[in-house]
């Protein structure tokens, strides 16, 4: 992560099927990512901590998932 701003396409194809940690973005109708710094990755930090952060960052981190199907991922979270 080099503190590139990425569309949300280049994220998904650069850190495919994962939970990654986004600063900076920006939106594409309120909705959609569309393009964004990633700031925390599967592969450098837990699921569950990019969640947590998110939550306590006060909006300034987003977790989003970069999964490309249309299967409903369910699933609950504890922040400790």
């Amino acid at each position: 992560m080099d503190n590139k701003r990425l569309t949300w396409d280049e994220i998904v194809q650069t850190y495919p099927n994962q939970q990654v940690g986004l600063s900076e973005v920006e939106w594409d109708n309120e909705a959609t990512v569309k393009s964004a710094i990633v700031a925390y990755t599967e592969e450098t930090t837990p699921r569950r901590v990019i969640i947590s952060i998110a939550m306590l960052s006060g909006g300034s981190i987003v977790s989003e998932n970069t999964t490309q199907d249309t299967t409903m991922h369910v699933g609950a979270y504890t922040v400790c």
